[in-house]
């Protein structure tokens, strides 16, 4: 089989309908996947390490079975994560930063796999894409390799964590945390000042 045949069925798995879904999902840039499809090769290490479904053997060699044999069982098991029990504020920082533990946290049934944890929302900044009570769904990103500006995060930092669309800052190391809220304004966030950054996979509110 070949490479991009490859790609196609690791993309239909996940149901992705783009190359840029895909793209985000492994954090890289969309035009590296184009390129992929274009010389009929990929970054194996990169796909093992994100897609953690899919079978090494067939990222590899494009033979054998595509799933790993245990994700059939997986699959009919719901996929819990921890809700971390720290709020997302939605229009300024807390005040202080809490170290937390997975036993403290109680559990919550993710509807997407390859997150995790989720957090919950406060505030009406973010509204109303993402309002206060609702729960976001988030996965760690390397902060300083590749972060797609204009799309939801959650930024854990010495003053707290908040939840904003992120822009290019004024400088390499700046950030720009947007409100969906037209009512609050822009600010500016060092990324030495930023613990771990998490990309919003979902948003689930509570009806």
């Amino acid at each position: 089989m070949e490479k991009k045949e490859v790609l196609d069925k690791i993309k239909s798995f996940y149901n992705f309908k783009s190359i840029s879904e895909f793209a985000r999902y492994l954090e890289v840039n969309s035009q590296n996947v184009r390129n992929w499809y274009a010389r009929n090769n990929y970054n194996a290490n990169l796909l093992i390490e994100r897609c953690k479904e899919i079978n090494p053997e067939f990222i590899i060699t494009g033979k054998g079975e595509m799933l790993k044999t245990s994700t059939e069982q997986t699959e009919t098991t719901p996929y819990t994560v921890p809700l971390v029990p720290i709020s997302a504020q939605g229009g300024s920082f807390n005040d202080f930063v809490v170290s937390v533990k997975d036993s403290d946290c109680e559990k919550v049934i993710s509807p997407v796999r390859q997150v995790d944890f989720a957090l919950t929302v406060t505030g009406d900044s973010m509204a109303p894409e993402y309002p206060g009570g609702s729960q976001v769904l988030v996965r760690k990103v390397n902060e300083r390799a590749f972060i797609e500006w204009g799309r939801v995060y959650v930024l854990d930092t010495c003053n707290g964590t908040v939840i904003k669309k992120l822009n290019p800052g004024r400088d390499d190391d700046e950030v720009l945390c947007v409100s969906v809220n037209p009512d609050y304004q822009p600010f500016n966030v060092k990324l030495s000042d930023v613990y771990g950054l998490y990309r919003v996979m979902m948003c689930m509110t509570l009806k």
